[in-house]
């Protein structure tokens, strides 16, 4: 593992090579964010298991969207017209929120 963790420090700096970046950015941050990321997702055998997937939810009256003039996203409505929803993996939207929550702008723009 440590092999391939190794490896893909190496891709990324190539990413931000290829894409033009001045200066050399620091890999770790990135490699620490996503693996964070990584650990919030249930296991595979566990996503495999339409049973787990079952997770009705309530979708918020007012969801947060971006203005009008952002993209593509703007178009859509405002008020959803499903009563409820499924989220295949709750607790990674629950861990994924507090990374959002916790971590810097910055450290997500580079993702």
């Amino acid at each position: 593992m440590k092999e391939v963790r190794e490896k893909y420090k190496t891709h990324i700096a190539a990413m931000f090579r290829l894409a033009g970046s001045p200066s050399p950015k620091p890999v770790r941050p990135i490699l620490d964010l996503e693996t964070s990321i990584a650990k919030a997702h249930i296991s595979l055998a566990d996503s495999e298991d339409i049973h787990k997937a079952n997770n009705p939810g309530i979708p918020p009256t007012s969801p947060p969207r971006p203005p009008a003039s952002t993209g593509p996203s703007s178009s859509a409505p405002r008020d959803s017209k499903e009563s409820t929803f499924i989220v295949w993996q709750p607790s990674a939207f629950t861990a994924e929120a507090a990374l959002v929550a916790s971590q810097p702008i910055d450290a997500w723009k580079d993702l």
